[in-house]
């Protein structure tokens, strides 16, 4: 897998942050970030030449991710060309999710942001915004022709008074991603459009965990099964993977059970639980009566 292809499949909010990490944020369809921790939605508008552009209401609005990933690109049509907004996290100095807003068009334009504090590289213009009701607060970037604005908002460092002159690029943000997921299960699919939803679907177990252990119990074994294969400590997932496979006794008839069977012994292996991994062996006896042994 190559990190350098926008796959054109976000139709729900993408999942952005880091792993080993707290911070979490939504990108909406139209390039919004709203917080998990109810710490603010950070929105954005463009001025163009011809007028105030809402991404939220404009129906020239595209959303990709890059191969995949958590590297969320928004375009939204302006007058000779694009305004692109891209989002992604990045682990370094305790973390930062970085926007990056590209005028891809012959023309300036400005950006306007509200609803987090954030780091950039230059200050907000100190022009009065005209033409588009606001909310209080909001800042406002001119961006030149075929140039692009890159701010940040601080996951732990609430303190940090400017944007790090050097993070990583969101093609290196995607490789990493991808070299995470190339560690779980192999699959053969068709195509690279598929092969980059299986890349979105390990991103969103990633960032946002598995199923419900008990409601789902074999979806839940499905996911920490693969969790453990791209890198996450199994021995945390133990006690759930008990609660887990003790209901699995509900789910006889699920095509997959076996699949998840196998899943809880992985993980039971990966935590080095012998006595799990024994007890496995007389539940699958009865759970999977009929299979070859």
């Amino acid at each position: 897998m190559t990190a350098d292809r926008m796959v054109d499949d976000t139709t729900a909010p993408v999942s952005v942050g880091v792993l080993g990490g707290d911070w979490r944020a939504h990108v909406t369809p139209w390039g919004a970030m709203r917080m998990w921790d109810a710490g603010g939605t950070l929105d954005w508008w463009v001025a163009a030449d011809d007028r105030w552009h809402d991404p939220s209401r404009e129906p020239t609005v595209r959303q990709a991710r890059l191969d995949g990933t958590p590297v969320v690109e928004t375009r939204l049509r302006i007058p000779g060309g694009d305004a692109v907004h891209r989002v992604y996290a990045v682990a370094d100095g305790g973390g930062y999710t970085v926007v990056e807003i590209e005028n891809d068009s012959p023309l300036p334009i400005a950006v306007a942001f509200d609803g987090m504090p954030l780091l950039s590289p230059r200050p907000p213009t100190d022009m009065p915004i005209a033409g588009i009701e606001l909310p209080a607060g909001t800042v406002a970037y001119p961006i030149g022709h075929h140039a692009t604005l890159v701010v940040a908002i601080a996951h732990g460092s609430p303190g940090t008074a400017s944007l790090p002159a050097v993070l990583p690029t969101r093609q290196q943000v995607a490789h990493g991603w991808l070299a995470v997921c190339e560690r779980a299960s192999r699959l053969l699919v068709p195509d690279s459009a598929t092969n980059a939803a299986v890349v979105a679907a390990r991103c969103e177990l990633l960032l946002a965990g598995p199923s419900a252990a008990t409601r789902h119990p074999v979806d839940f074994l499905l996911d920490v099964g693969e969790l453990v294969r791209m890198g996450t400590m199994a021995e945390p997932w133990i006690p759930e993977v008990s609660d887990a496979v003790t209901a699995l006794a509900s789910h006889r008839d699920d095509p997959l059970l076996a699949a998840a069977v196998d899943a809880a012994e992985r993980v039971c292996l990966a935590a080095r639980e012998a006595r799990a991994v024994r007890d496995l062996a007389l539940i699958r006896l009865r759970l999977l009566p009929g299979e070859p042994s």
